[in-house]
Order: structure tokens, then sequence, then C-alpha cells
């Protein structure tokens, strides 16, 4: 995807960014959902290649957050708003610490991600867990999300399906 998106591959190498990260798992979801569709439609299959970019673009940008943003930013009851690198849209990350056995605050760390959907409402937003926080690269943060989150936070297939 990012070879299809050389301006975003650049801010992940050379900028202060957090990568919220979907899996190849997440992409491969919403490609085989998608082409269960086009397959029922008699319309050709996509692949990563040939999806449509303006597209594929604004919906990596949702995925990517000026600065670093490390789950101690997040300890807000609310948790924290943060807008994507291109097209400030408003995003929602929020930490949550598991309780371990005997040990307040002493499991382990989760991170909830969602796209806001533009609504202040949260019963309308789409939300993820991650697998791994606070990966730290050299100009930036990554945060792995869950293996079932499928790419495109339930936009995919809209916006690729025409």
């Amino acid at each position: 995807v990012l070879d299809r998106i050389p301006y975003l591959k650049t801010a992940l190498e050379q900028e202060q960014v957090t990568l919220f990260a979907p899996t190849n798992s997440s992409f491969q979801s919403a490609l085989s959902n998608l082409n269960l569709v086009r397959d029922n439609q008699k319309k050709p299959r996509l692949n990563i290649k040939t999806l449509k970019l303006s597209a594929l673009d604004s919906l990596m940008n949702k995925y990517v957050a000026e600065g670093k943003v490390s789950t101690d930013s997040m300890l807000y009851i609310d948790g924290l708003f943060v807008k994507t690198y291109k097209y400030d849209h408003p995003m929602h990350a929020q930490r949550q610490k598991e309780n371990a056995s005997g040990l307040i605050d002493g499991g382990i760390e989760l991170l909830y991600f969602s796209d806001t959907k533009n609504n202040s409402f949260q019963t309308q937003w789409t939300r993820s867990t991650s697998q791994a926080v606070n990966i730290l690269s050299t100009n930036g943060v990554v945060h792995v999300l869950s293996a079932r989150h499928e790419f495109g936070f339930g936009d995919f297939l809209t916006k690729m399906n025409n």
C-alpha cells in the first residue's frame, strides 16, 4: 500500500508520526470481502495494485497521525482525539490497562483506536483494538492493530466497489 502512496511512505520514514498499523490480514480481509461482493456482481476482482488510488489514500491516512502519540499521552479517562496526517480526519485513541491477578493495572496495556466518522456520539464510531503498543522507531511510534481489524473501518467496500 505504501508503495502506491509515496508521500506517506516518506512521512513514515522521515517525519515524526504515529502509525496505527493494520496487519496484512486486515488488508486480506477487506479485499476478500470486497471481491466476494464483486464476484456476485460479475465485476472483475481487485487487488492492492488495482484499487482506486484516491480512496486508498484517504483510507490509509486514517492510520497515520502527526507527532509521536504513545499510550502515555492517552491517560485521560475519555482518551485522546488525534488528527490524521494529511486530511485532519478526527480519530480517537484510548488506553486501557488491564488488571492482573493480584495487581491492579498490572496486566496488559490495550489501545482502542476508533474512526469517529465525524460524529460526537461514540455509538457511531468504528473501533479497533491493538495487539502491540508503543513500538518506538527513530522518528515515531507504532501501535499494531488487532489482526481482526478490517482495513478501512467499514468504509473499504463502499469506497472501492464502484
